[in-house]
């Protein structure tokens, strides 16, 4: 019966009919013989094919609801009005948030950020710094011109445990800071992460701690946000500060973020919660190729700590920007800047011309000494008598009372 069916097929690819049935009979084959076929590229973008990807995107869409929802709607209406390849955009767009919110932590991080809709979001950034259950980590999200295309781009900045300091490290080496299921909001002292097709974005820091020596260690929530010179709402919290004074809050944490056409330029400088210094700062520019391939184009950052860039794309590879080692901690401390000296007052002028004073005569040189006479020569001296006649022995001493 196989051998009948595929001698039918071939015979209608062989007479120029449609290619659609032979590949819809290829896959009856495959289900008679029990085996599983891969859908071709034609079946999966035709109408039918949209239709059954998106049905499979149900779960997501229920879960996540929102944003994600609406995006499936607009997926439904470009099917139905015949737009197919806006469809498949939108349905490849949901299939990839769907692998990326599965992956672990960071992506119940990225789901929270995605899924909210456009009110929800904007109530979201209105809060300002946001303080998580636990204290250990806050964010603060922000908005930014979309770039469709251009995916997810994402930058980890962390601690490797050598370069820490008294600071204790993340205990992590370079990972994928969005696949890697084991990977924690904490185990990232900031993680910056923009949805270029929504031009969303959120900070997310976590609390500093200090080397426990001798079992005595403490930590410190993270310091709050300020956007764009926008601190937001926040209250300064005195119970959960190691102080017990509350977190000063001209101490935040500085970024600046805008998108300049096409690029996204970041500028921020940001301390750890356990000490006033150092910070770390940097100011640098992405821009995207022909492809939406993004890539640094000008950096001035700190050599600390590690820095790890990720861009996500639908249907793409993950692009891996840079892996940046740490340096030293050292590197950060500069001398502060001495305060500028007071000018002087000018002196009041102009001072009248002193008389010029009149030539000395010159001193006479003094006298050649006079020419001594010789000295004599001495007689030699006598040979002394000898031999030295033995001394007597003294007489012993008595001993002296105790």
């Amino acid at each position: 019966m196989l051998l009948v069916v595929a001698v039918v097929v071939g015979a209608l690819v062989a007479s120029g009919l449609g290619a659609a049935i032979a590949e819809r009979a290829g896959q009856a084959i495959c289900a008679i013989a029990g085996e599983g076929c891969a859908t071709p590229a034609s079946a999966a973008t035709s109408e039918e094919g949209l239709r059954d990807r998106l049905a499979a995107l149900d779960p997501l869409v229920n879960s996540a609801g929102g944003a994600i929802d609406e995006l499936a709607a607009q997926a439904q209406a470009a099917i139905d009005r015949g737009d197919l390849e806006e469809a498949r955009r939108l349905i490849e767009r949901l299939e990839f948030y769907r692998d990326l919110f599965a992956s672990g932590p960071r992506g119940e991080t990225l789901s929270a950020l995605v899924s909210p809709t456009d009110e929800e979001f904007a109530a979201l950034v209105e809060q300002g710094t946001i303080q998580a259950d636990d204290d250990k980590t806050n964010r603060r999200y922000f908005q930014v011109p979309p770039a469709p295309g251009q995916g997810i781009l994402v930058m980890d900045l962390f601690i490797p445990d050598e370069n820490a300091g008294p600071l204790l490290g993340d205990g992590r080496g370079f990972e994928n800071p969005l696949r890697n299921p084991d990977l924690e909001e904490t185990d990232s002292r900031v993680t910056v992460i923009i949805d270029r097709e929504t031009g969303r974005g959120v900070i997310v820091q976590s609390e500093s701690c200090t080397v426990s020596v001798a079992g005595a260690g403490f930590c410190n929530e993270a310091r709050p946000i300020s956007i764009n010179g926008d601190l937001g709402l926040i209250e300064n919290d005195s119970e959960n500060d190691a102080t017990g004074e509350g977190i000063n809050l001209d101490m935040t944490n500085n970024y600046n973020i805008s998108a300049d056409g096409d690029g996204v330029q970041l500028d921020y400088e940001s301390r750890n919660s356990v000490s006033p210094f150092p910070a770390i700062s940097g100011d640098l520019t992405f821009q995207p190729d022909e492809d939406g391939d993004l890539s640094i184009t000008e950096d001035d950052r700190d050599n600390f700590p590690a820095y790890a860039t990720y861009q996500y794309q639908p249907g793409e590879e993950d692009q891996v920007i840079e892996h940046n080692d740490a340096g030293s901690p050292v590197e950060l401390i500069t001398p502060p800047d001495l305060p500028d000296l007071p000018n002087l007052p000018d002196l009041p002028g102009p001072f009248p011309d002193l008389p010029n004073l009149p030539d000395l005569p010159q001193l006479p040189g003094p006298p050649n000494p006079p020419n001594l006479p010789d000295l004599p020569d001495l007689p030699d001296l006598p040979d002394l008598p000898g031999p030295l006649p033995d001394l007597p022995n003294l007489p012993n001493l008595p001993d002296l009372p105790g």
